[in-house]
């Protein structure tokens, strides 16, 4: 098999052609590490594609390398929870910007429709190779799945357009890999059955927020025709903000603006081991940065005014920047009970703490307590824990979802699709609920790898499967269906049509109607 870069030799598995570790851009070793991904290396003969290449450089979350794990000891839920999430199953390196195919055929006539997943982790750490990622069921539905993986943390997304010589630190580098990615699957995937003008783009968490960014960038147009958001949001802010940050980050560790010779110097263990991290510097020097200071979010973020993003995502989504996009686009109806769970404090203070820290997405912004009356004032009868996590989840993931879909509809009528995720796990007597990414493995039928948060599969499955059908029949089609639901009709801001999707699977109409005032 000939792609960029030479021949490449897979394995069948199951009845699945799979692709492991293709490269679709030179190794980041050296100057690479801080510029735009750069052409693939050629190699001589056929290359190994049975094994998974190098994860992009991270700190280790469980291990006692990560931050969190300095200042903290999860209670049990909680590393159970992120031991289920943040096994690798691959080493990190250099060689890291490569991808994973799985297809049922070869033949570059099929052209079948393409699923390109880009996976979660905060920006800060994941791969393309995770267990829970593994592609087969649905290149046993008819998809042909690309798994990706993409710089993180301070080397993929801590920078600017105007800080260094020799585009030393250019912006938005992780989106950039992305974008590179999608560029690779374009030029190649009709030799492995693909169709390239048939390209969904799909992605949980940090991933889905990568989905909304691809959609949001002209690099991408006439490389993607769909996206699938699972609890993402549009995070991108002015590069005046961004650049900034980054130019007083890269002080902090002793790299001057200009100086290119000291951030090549910077090694990756200097990087993870630097007191404060990028997020707890944010927080500490929020004033100087704009609204990405008062956001209060980690700077892993999109920085616009710049060639990849030249207006702010819904902006460019809705004044027809994207035309012809389909969405599909929703959430879990508890992502956030996950501070709760992991926090080692009483659930209430937990909750708490984080909505405290939180408060600069907020609406009104960093006014937390206003915000918790008027969602009590929403949620009668129910705890504070509950009211703190609705609000985080509204604020972070569910409000920004919602924006997206009606950005989408305004502009391509008809090509949006609103969903929310609310079946509940059982497991540890139901402590997780409908927690972020619970609904990962449904997409993946990969239950068995996240049985430690979803329990059984015969649990799991009916809502789980019921995410597989739609997610599949969209990429497919444009619109998801699922066998024996109601009729999926498109968004729009006057139905607001959203699928709930559990044990049985319910259309309803205006669901945050309660909620949409406070937004």
């Amino acid at each position: 098999m000939a792609v960029t870069g030479g021949r490449v030799a897979g394995t069948l598995e199951d009845g699945v052609h799979v692709f492991r570790g293709l490269p679709f851009a030179a190794s980041i070793a050296g100057a690479n590490r801080w510029r735009a991904p750069q052409p693939v290396a050629p190699w001589d003969g056929v290359r190994d594609a049975s094994r998974f290449g190098q994860a992009c450089p991270q700190p280790a979350l469980l291990t006692g390398e990560g931050l969190a794990t300095r200042l903290i000891r999860w209670k049990r839920t909680g590393r159970v929870y992120l031991d289920a999430i943040s096994q690798l199953n691959a080493p990190t390196g250099g060689d890291c910007l490569n991808l994973n195919l799985w297809t049922p055929s070869l033949d570059p006539q099929a052209k079948l429709p393409v699923l390109v997943f880009i996976h979660g982790g905060s920006f800060t750490g994941g791969s393309g190779a995770q267990a829970f990622y593994d592609g087969r069921a649905l290149a046993k539905a008819g998809l042909v799945l690309v798994t990706i993986n993409y710089r993180l943390g301070v080397i993929g997304f801590v920078g600017g357009e105007d800080l260094f010589p020799d585009s030393l630190g250019v912006a938005n580098r992780g989106f950039l890999d992305q974008v590179q990615a999608l560029r690779w699957v374009n030029e190649n995937i009709a030799a492995f059955g693909g169709d390239p003008d048939c390209v969904t783009v799909a992605g949980e968490s940090a991933g889905a927020t990568s989905v909304l960014m691809m959609a949001a960038t002209p690099a991408t147009n006439g490389l993607m025709r769909r996206a699938v958001s699972m609890s993402g949001a549009p995070l991108a802010y002015p590069h005046d903000e961004c650049s900034r940050f980054a130019r007083d980050y890269f002080e902090s560790l002793g790299v001057k603006p200009g100086d290119g010779e000291a951030l090549m110097s910077l090694t990756m263990q200097r990087i993870f081991a630097a007191r404060p991290q990028p997020g707890p510097f944010l927080y500490r020097h929020a004033e100087r940065y704009g609204s990405l200071g008062a956001d209060r979010l980690a700077s892993m973020v999109a920085a616009t005014g710049t060639d990849l993003f030249p207006a702010p995502p819904l902006a460019f989504v809705a004044g027809g920047g994207k035309p012809g996009l389909e969405l599909l686009i929703g959430t879990c109806k508890d992502e956030c009970r996950l501070w709760t769970i992991a926090l080692p404090l009483p659930d209430g203070m937990a909750a708490r703490t984080m909505f405290n820290l939180h408060a600069g997405v907020m609406k009104p912004r960093g006014r937390p307590t206003e915000t918790f009356r008027a969602y009590r004032a929403a949620m009668p009868g129910a705890s504070g824990t509950l009211v703190r996590e609705r609000a985080m989840t509204d604020s972070l993931f569910r409000r920004p979802s919602v924006g997206f879909a009606d950005a989408v509809a305004s502009a391509n009528p008809g090509h949006a699709f609103l969903y929310r995720f609310d079946w509940a796990s059982p497991v540890l007597g139901g402590a997780f609920g409908a927690i972020h990414a619970i609904d990962v493995p449904g997409v993946f039928q990969t239950y068995d790898a996240m049985a430690a948060v979803v329990g059984p599969a015969k649990a799991a499955r009916p809502a789980g499967d019921a995410m597989h059908a739609a997610v599949t029949s969209f990429a497919k089609t444009g619109a998801p269906a699922i066998p024996g639901a109601p009729a999926w009709p498109a968004y729009d801001a006057g139905g607001k049509a959203c699928m709930v999707i559990d044990e049985t699977c319910d259309l309803r109409h205006a669901i945050d109607a309660a909620f949409e005032p406070i937004w």
